[in-house]
Order: structure tokens, then sequence, then C-alpha cells
């Protein structure tokens, strides 16, 4: 069967150094997929944090509108398309988020995988197992939330598989759920997830993202959702489960957005 909606806005490229193909082939792959608005997102650069293997550099940001806005005006008789980042939240960027969104780029998705401490990377997934880590990371979403400068969240339960007690996980949903509804900032049910071993593990009952406990609570709320395919290679789209996402949304009784405007 088909996707269940028909826009994706989380697309990456070759440039954050761990997805592959052109940026063209997935136009044409969500083409053939029959998607109508395709958002690419690739993660995105800071001017000072040089970050191989996980975000494009910043010498890289120009060639990367200039693409996508080719490929805008190419293909506008057959699909909209639209030039994003995703992004993680600092409040000390502030003005750079707004930079950005000044320069060419239509919207930033926060994806919250990482905070820098005392000069270090640490990634909230592999650095969260515990309550005061999880309050940690919900905050520095709700944070950005209240800035208004992001259109969604990323698989807000991104960490899921480092936690195994329901009560954390239920945590994370009712604080950003309610934070959804109070900021109207929708949440992401992201289909990486549903590639390869992580699909497996879900069906397993182990944790890993969409996780049932927490959209379990963010339905309670009726937070609004959006789906991001969330590819990293043009094939990623023939291999989504789009009947396991249908069922989990409805098992759930989930707010799907149909639609997703760029604009609030």
């Amino acid at each position: 069967m088909g996707h269940i909606v028909d826009y994706n806005l989380h697309t990456h490229t070759y440039r954050c150094n761990h997805a592959s193909g052109t940026d063209e082939e997935y136009v044409l792959k969500a083409i053939e997929k029959g998607i109508k608005v395709l958002g690419f997102s690739d993660h995105a650069p800071f001017k000072d944090i040089h970050h191989f293997g996980m975000r494009m550099d910043y010498e890289e940001l120009e060639g990367y509108i200039n693409s996508i806005s080719a490929l805008k005006e190419k293909y506008k008789d057959k699909i909209e398309i639209h030039i994003g980042l995703e992004i993680e939240y600092d409040k000390k960027y502030l003005s750079y988020y707004k930079e950005l969104l000044n320069s060419g780029i239509e919207y930033l998705i926060l994806g919250q995988h990482c905070y820098y401490e005392n000069g270090e990377v640490r990634y909230w997934m592999r650095h969260i197992d515990d309550f005061d880590g999880v309050k940690r990371y919900c905050e520095s979403i709700v944070e950005a939330m209240q800035t208004g400068l992001f259109l969604y969240v990323c698989h807000p339960d991104f960490n899921a598989n480092n936690i195994t007690d329901p009560k954390i996980l239920e945590y994370i949903g009712k604080t950003l759920g309610e934070a959804s509804v109070k900021y109207n900032v929708p949440l992401e049910v992201n289909c990486g997830g549903l590639l390869g071993n992580n699909y497996w593990s879900i069906l397993k009952g182990t944790q890993c993202y969409p996780n049932h406990y927490t959209f379990k609570e963010i339905a309670k709320y009726n937070a609004k959702v959006v789906v991001g395919m969330d590819v990293h290679s043009p094939s990623a789209m023939d291999i989504i489960n789009a009947d396991f996402l249908r069922n989990f949304i409805n098992a759930h009784q989930l707010n799907l957005l149909i639609k997703v405007k760029l604009t609030k």
C-alpha cells in the first residue's frame, strides 16, 4: 500500500556524510512514490562546529541551497519542493537560526540529537538513562518550542533506545505532548525506526522510535503529529512499512496532520 501521507519534509543528503544518493535521485524517487510535497532537511551546519559524519560543514550550505533551488524549478510541474534543515537547539544560537531563515532556508525542524558539554559532543541517546537526563532532554525541546522558530519536533522519542522504564517514556510523552499543544508545534512520528533492524525491535516490543509508551501519552493531549520519513537514501522510501505506520497511528488515535503548512 502507499504511504499514509503525501508529504515528507524530512529528507537528508550526502552532505551529512551518513547518507547517500544525489539530490535529484531523492526527487525522482519521491515522484515515483507519489509524494506531492518534498522537503529537504539535511543536518544543519554550525559556523563554529566541524562535526564530520553527523552534519554538513558550513561551507556546503550555499551549494545545498542552490542545488535544491534548481531542482525546485526543474520539477515544479511534478512536485512541490522546499528547502529546510534539521538542527539541534541551544539558546546561544538563537540569532543563527533566524539568520538561516532569512537566507534561503524555508523551515527548520528540531532534531535534538546532542548537546555540547565541556567541549565534547554528548548524544542524548547515549547519555540518558535516568530521569534527570530525560528532564534535561525534555526541557531543551520545550525551550526550543517556545521560540516559534521550529516547524516541528523530529523523533521526540529519540532517546527511547536507551530507556526501559515505561514511566520515564511516559514522562517524555506527557511533557512534550502538553508543550506541543501549548506552543502549537507538532511532533513527528519518525519512519527511521521502521527501517532495518529497528523495525523488528518495535514488533518485538522493545524500545525504539516510534515508541508506544511515549505516543500513548502524547495522544492524551490530542497533540498534532506529522509523519517524517527521515530517509538517508532514495531507496529508503521503498522499504518504509506504511501498513505498520498506519496501524501505529490508528492504534494510538493520533491527531495526524494530513497537510503541513510551512508557515504558522
